[in-house]
C-alpha cells in the first residue's frame, strides 16, 4: 500500500477532554460506559500502572469513536 501511492492514511488522532469524552460516552454508549467502569472498578493497580479486570474489559463493545 505504501509502495502504489493509491492510499491514504487515518492516523486517528483525537483530541477532547477527558470528561468531556466519559460524559458522551455514557449519553451515547452506556454499554461502553458500564464495562468501562466494571473493567475500573475491579482493576489491579501495580505502582503507577492500572490493569483493567480482564473479563470485565472483554465485555466492552469494539465501537469506533469516529
Amino acid at each position: 500500500m505504501i509502495e502504489s501511492g493509491d492510499h491514504v492514511w487515518n492516523g486517528g488522532i483525537f483530541l477532547f477532554r477527558a470528561d468531556a469524552y466519559l460524559d458522551a460516552v455514557k449519553q451515547f454508549a452506556p454499554s461502553v460506559d458500564t464495562a468501562v467502569r466494571n473493567a475500573i472498578a475491579k482493576a489491579e493497580r501495580i505502582g503507577d500502572h492500572w490493569h483493567p479486570e480482564a473479563a470485565s474489559f472483554a465485555a466492552c463493545p469494539s465501537d469506533s469513536i469516529d
